[in-house]
């Protein structure tokens, strides 16, 4: 077990509704976990957190073998934080 002084020091991302933190892997682009609410649309969400409805594409490739037509409640998605 390393010793309290050799821990290394981890930052805690401050979420809001629908949102859980997610650390990348060495192969992966950051990003972020939303969860799906009653009523959501990828576009809706797109526009909400990427800032454009057009950018819903972004988040069917973040997310292999999501259908945007078949959103369930409390699913977890990616959304890519990369601004464009």
């Amino acid at each position: 077990m390393p010793a309290i002084a050799d821990a290394q020091p981890r930052v805690i991302e401050v979420c809001t509704a629908g949102e859980l933190p997610v650390e990348p892997t060495t192969n992966e682009v950051a990003a972020t976990l939303y969860v799906i609410q009653k009523g959501d649309t990828l576009s809706g969400v797109a526009k909400q957190r990427l800032g454009s409805a057009n950018r819903w594409p972004e988040i069917v490739k973040a997310n292999p073998g999501l259908n945007p037509k078949k959103l369930r409640v409390g699913q977890a998605i990616r959304l890519p934080t990369a601004v464009k």
